[in-house]
């Protein structure tokens, strides 16, 4: 008699790997059906609707618990001194603040981006491919999108 064993394994996130983390937990919540609250492609429910509004608020909060579940002790230190404690178990709350943290969508996190894509070191094929892939990733995380005559351009 043959048995077959399953492992799930999780990716935490860390201070330098949000874009590997962040597709494993997308991929997660949409699963769960949650993905759309830290997303907010479903807006809550007005207060009239209590029922749904309570939904609502569950899948808030059981999105947080996911979120927190995947997330590395530094991370973990990060969200206790930054989160308002108004904002407990408020998945959309804690994705808000990751995203910005991690991929950002102001001037600096452009300006980090752009340099870590001018500045990718050859040092094998295998790793220069996995950074310029990482690279590309952060520039399109930090809404800089390059058409291939800008790419070639600035290469």
């Amino acid at each position: 008699m043959s048995s077959v064993v399953a492992h799930k394994t999780k990716i935490l996130l860390t201070t330098e790997n949000y874009v590997t983390w962040l597709i494993p937990m997308e991929a997660k919540l949409h699963k769960l059906r949650t993905l759309d609250v830290v997303t907010r492609k479903t807006s809550p429910p007005p207060d009239e609707l209590a029922k749904d509004k309570t939904n609502y608020i569950q899948l808030n909060e059981d999105v947080y618990a996911e979120i927190f579940d995947c997330l590395d002790p530094e991370v973990i230190n990060l969200v206790s001194t930054t989160m308002p404690t108004s904002d407990l178990f408020n998945g959309y709350a804690l994705w808000q603040l990751l995203r910005n943290k991690y991929a950002g969508t102001d001037l600096t996190a452009r300006s980090v981006a752009l340099d870590l894509f001018l500045n990718v070191k050859y040092n094998s094929v295998n790793k220069f491919i996995t950074d310029m892939c990482t690279a590309n990733q952060k520039l399109a995380l930090a809404g800089l999108h390059l058409d291939n005559v800008e790419r070639k351009t600035v290469s």
